[in-house]
């Protein structure tokens, strides 16, 4: 029996993303220069409207006309487009970079491979096996690398090998921590997904603050993404951590003189370091706020099994690993590194180890580098810092880091 055509319909508008077509609609107005580019098709766009968007902007980039909002607009509403659609895109605070325009096309890409499978189905549902020579023949188009031989690719390397050489000097290649045993052990890298775990209460959040108001005094650009505490929480311990007045001074208020104190230690850091409240949000959510940001260089995620993520019919184990590909796929795209935060299985029983890690299958396929902090009590002062899977050198188990409860700081 022939699929309906009215299911055949609303496949299709399943494997469309309505939002990656209006940005990368925005994108090529914002930056018409990618239309001599990127290979952009009508056919990449479910939406008719989206479709008509792109064959304007094509016609006025042929005739060498001036591409802004106003006269895409005049000509978009001539061609029957409607404007109303269009002009939504530009009512917020979204700045349409045109370092995204690649990422755009990839996914609106594998969304048209999608609805070419389900026509070709609807086309050979009787003939199963002329269908699947149908789909062998849209392999090509889910292939995006090209091959490079070595020769092309020796530049690059150089230039790159250059790179980490001067980045070398002040102390690691990436991402600079100010914990000697991260950056010569496993330094934060563009590229890298760091997992962070440990047990309830060992000081997760309070290392991962550390890190991040390190390295926006080094002159990295950071975000804190929190799912469990809020803004002034992280203020109270951030504050703390700087002036070396206790956390219970800010949070009741008694830290006057440190405050002003304060106010000249984050001159530095002011616009390198960036807090949301992340209670509520998906992996997504952070994913797309972070691409607005664009110019990132470590994003910190407390903590993994707070996010929101859901998988359709799928296991609490299916939904870390939906999450954990996310933050990858974000740390690929915007050559940042990703730290996140995960829990430790709670019936653990002395140091964890990789395998303890909460929903730990996903977890330890797409990390590039598992951190697990230990104390053997929460009186203790002295905690283990565990490099448990190291894809990029070795895993070690005596890195030693000392803890003040009082401020929430480790050293």
């Amino acid at each position: 029996m022939l699929i309906k055509k009215k299911n055949i319909t609303n496949y299709n508008m399943l494997h469309s993303k309505p939002e990656v077509e209006y940005s990368m609609i925005a994108t090529l107005i914002m930056n018409p220069d990618l239309l001599k580019v990127l290979p952009v098709k009508e056919e990449h766009f479910y939406s008719v409207n989206n479709r008509t968007a792109l064959s304007v902007l094509k016609k006025m980039q042929g005739n060498g006309e001036e591409i802004n909002l106003v006269s895409f607009g005049s000509r978009f509403y001539d061609e029957g487009g409607k404007i109303s659609e269009i002009n939504t895109l530009f009512n917020t605070d979204d700045h349409w970079s045109s370092l995204f325009g690649e990422t755009y096309l990839r996914q609106l890409s594998d969304e048209l491979v999608k609805r070419k499978i389900v026509q070709k189905y609807e086309t050979f549902v009787d003939a199963p096996k002329e269908f699947i020579e149908e789909v062998k023949k849209l392999e090509d188009d889910f292939i995006e690398s090209k091959p490079k031989n070595i020769g092309e690719l020796y530049d690059s390397y150089v230039e790159d090998y250059n790179e980490r050489k001067e980045k070398l000097k002040n102390g690691a290649v990436g991402v600079i921590t100010g914990f000697k045993i991260i950056d010569e052990k496993c330094s934060f890298e563009e590229g890298h997904l760091v997992i962070l775990a440990a047990k309830t209460s060992v000081g997760k959040t309070s290392l991962a603050l550390n890190i991040c108001v390190n390295a926006s005094m080094f002159g990295s650009n950071c975000l804190f993404f929190s799912a469990e505490m809020t803004t002034k929480e992280l203020m109270n311990r951030t504050f703390a951590q700087l002036t070396g007045a206790s956390s219970t001074k800010f949070k009741y208020s008694n830290a006057d003189a440190e405050l002003v104190a304060v106010k000249k230690e984050i001159e530095a850091c002011s616009d390198k370091l960036s807090f949301i409240e992340a209670a509520g949000m998906t992996s997504e959510d952070i994913c797309r706020m972070a691409r607005k940001k664009q110019d990132v260089d470590l994003i910190v995620v407390d903590y993994i099994q707070y996010l929101k993520d859901s998988v359709k019919n799928g296991t609490n184990n299916d939904r870390i690993g939906n999450i954990t590909r996310n933050l990858k796929a974000v740390a690929n795209e915007l050559n940042c590194t990703v730290l996140a935060l995960s829990q430790v299985n709670r019936n653990t029983t002395g140091a964890p180890e990789l395998h303890n890690l909460r929903d730990s299958g996903n977890i330890e396929q797409d990390a590039d580098t598992v951190l697990i902090i230990h104390r053997e009590d929460r009186e203790s002062t002295m905690a283990d810092l565990i490099i448990a899977k190291n894809r990029n050198g070795q895993v070690y188990f005596d890195g030693e880091i000392r803890f003040n409860p009082k401020l929430t700081k480790f050293y």
